[in-house]
């Protein structure tokens, strides 16, 4: 399946880099009782892997959205949560993989840059041409294909020779109103609706076999 592709574009938190549920329930739960709202363990998932964001944080956490984010970025820093990060056992034996082929990667995150920074810096030896954190970006966030566009330019590729791989629905939908192709891989860390099936691989490893050509 990858030969189809010169150019291979990954998120990041939740694809490549690992964030234990452990920091993701402790810093949204003290944001949300900080600013006197109320969440449970779903909502908080919800929260993290599903798009919509606003909606949860207005509908489950009772807070306002733009005061849940202002908090929360203060919260939410590089000291506190780089101890909580790690990357995917499969992730540096594929990306070393792709660049002894010749692939292109970049990296296209709904992440702010200084989270993307920290992350990155774990993927060490790993040729990534470009690296894109939409949050604080003048692109708009995923699933506005903007970024993809800018990223396409900046490295002078096509759409339909570009593979992008996430792991949640906002992903998805970016890849396609991107018009590129797109795999879905499951960390089973939570569940994906059906119509994700024939997108969803359990391991980057799952690229180079022949079955998804």
């Amino acid at each position: 399946m990858i030969s189809n592709y010169k150019h291979i574009s990954f998120d990041l938190d939740g694809t490549l880099i690992h964030t234990q549920e452990e920091y993701r329930h402790m810093a949204v739960l003290h944001v949300v009782a900080d600013l006197c709202g109320c969440a449970d363990a779903q909502a908080v998932d919800d929260f993290w892997f599903k798009p919509n964001r606003g909606k949860t944080i207005r509908e489950r956490f009772g807070i306002d959205p733009d005061v849940f984010w202002d908090a929360f970025g203060k919260y939410d820093n590089a000291e506190r949560r780089n101890p909580f990060t790690k990357v995917y056992p499969d992730v540096i034996p594929v990306l070393q993989r792709l660049n002894t082929m010749g692939k292109t990667i970049s990296i296209i995150t709904g992440a702010p840059r200084w989270v993307a920074e920290m992350e990155v810096a774990k993927l060490e030896g790993i040729s990534i041409a470009h690296v894109l954190a939409l949050n604080g970006s003048p692109f708009s966030e995923k699933p506005c294909p903007d970024g993809m566009k800018h990223v396409l330019s900046q490295l002078g590729h096509k759409p339909e020779e570009t593979l992008y791989i996430g792991n949640s629905t906002e992903d998805a939908m970016f890849a396609e109103a991107a018009g590129c192709g797109f795999r879905l891989v499951d960390r089973k860390e939570y569940a994906f609706d059906d119509q994700f099936a024939q997108h969803l691989i359990s391991s980057l490893n799952e690229l180079f076999h022949p079955v998804n050509q």
